[in-house]
């Protein structure tokens, strides 16, 4: 699947759930998936500054190709960072400089977030950008 087939997949999977409750439920089962991140890349870089929980958040360019891992201590922070690797992880570096991100505007998701989630959320969003406008 490309970005815009996930960024569709995405908005019918939100569009059957029918409140933010079962949303919620959805984004943490998507956490529970995450692949285990290992100690010793919670390092200060990887950490996610103004977030609700401790979360780790690595973006990385692998031959031209972005490659995103995450953890994170609360479960709906977690669903948060696999929701990112599963839209965006696999991408074209290339392509990603005119990604902009209202896929996750669409569904409403920043809108649902407490304070700290949304900042956290955004900074996570921030860390995609700087790697994929560093090329």
């Amino acid at each position: 699947m490309n970005l815009e087939q996930r960024k569709q997949q995405l908005k019918e999977d939100f569009a059957a759930l029918s409140n933010w409750d079962d949303r919620f439920a959805y984004l943490i089962d998507l956490g529970k998936q995450l692949p285990v991140f290992a100690q010793d890349k919670k390092s200060d870089e990887a950490r996610v500054r103004g977030c609700q929980s401790d979360a780790w958040l690595l973006v990385e360019n692998k031959d031209g190709v972005i490659e995103i891992s995450g953890d994170a201590d609360g479960l709906i922070t977690k669903g948060m960072i696999a929701l990112l690797v599963w839209l965006y992880g696999g991408s074209k570096m290339e392509g990603m400089k005119q990604e902009d991100f209202s896929i996750l505007k669409d569904i409403g998701m920043i809108e649902q977030l407490s304070m700290h989630r949304a900042n956290g959320f955004t900074n996570m969003i921030e860390k995609i950008k700087t790697v994929c406008h560093s090329i």
